[in-house]
């Protein structure tokens, strides 16, 4: 058995409820493979801000 530490991203709309079961599927799912899960920890995603172009159009008509 290899030690194993993950860490993945949830929505930051998921509540605690869900994302104990996504631990607990991804710790399953890395067991059957032969890695003995340590840790598994959660971040929620960064949000994206969008990207702004400094670009400039000048029309007239």
């Amino acid at each position: 058995e290899k030690d194993l530490e993950c860490d993945f991203f949830v929505e930051s709309i998921d509540t605690k409820r869900l994302i104990d079961r996504k631990k607990e599927i991804l710790s399953d799912g890395l067991k059957r493979t032969g890695f003995r899960v340590s840790r598994i920890d959660c971040r929620k995603k960064p949000e994206r801000k969008p990207k702004t172009s400094d670009k400039v159009i000048d029309l007239r008509v």
